[in-house]
């Protein structure tokens, strides 16, 4: 799948409120970035349920993410594509997200998308914002309600 120049990264560093990927980032700017991810975050990009738990690094969760890809042979941008298929093609769909932005800032909008349920009747509540921060920020989220650990991603994205 190719991806439209829109979607590309050079478009996204271009307008991000932070660096796209974490290693550019200034210690300042991942305190704020983990600040705006963290549950019931009043920022325009907050989630209810946060992408990060009161307790997670944003700095550990994405390099044991990246080792985890590594350990098992696929890269966040061949993992970003799976997904995005399973999500498109999704026969089974199950409740609403609600929408939701991307926290780096970058004008990447998840319109809601539903989850959908796999892996063996168990619900995978994910919406298009997943491959959208695991291709461009290489994150899958920390531990709060709806993140999924990146070995069961990469499980399902196989299946």
């Amino acid at each position: 799948m190719k991806i439209p120049y829109w979607l590309q990264k050079e478009w996204y560093s271009w307008i991000a409120d932070f660096p796209l990927r974490i290693e550019q980032m200034t210690e300042q700017q991942i305190v704020a970035l983990e600040r705006r991810m963290r549950p019931g975050s009043h920022e325009t990009y907050g989630s209810l349920y946060g992408f990060l738990s009161e307790t997670d690094s944003l700095r550990e969760i994405v390099e044991r993410f990246e080792r985890t890809l590594q350990n098992l042979n696929i890269t966040p941008d061949e993992l970003a594509t799976r997904l995005e298929k399973k999500i498109t093609t999704a026969t089974t769909k199950i409740g609403s997200m609600g929408d939701q932005y991307c926290p780096w800032g970058d004008g990447f909008y998840a319109n809601g998308g539903p989850p959908i349920e796999a892996m063996h009747g168990e619900q995978i509540p994910l919406t298009l914002l997943y491959p959208h921060m695991i291709r461009f920020h290489h994150f899958p989220e920390g531990n709060v309600k709806h993140g999924i650990e990146g070995k069961r991603l990469v499980a399902y994205a196989r299946e």
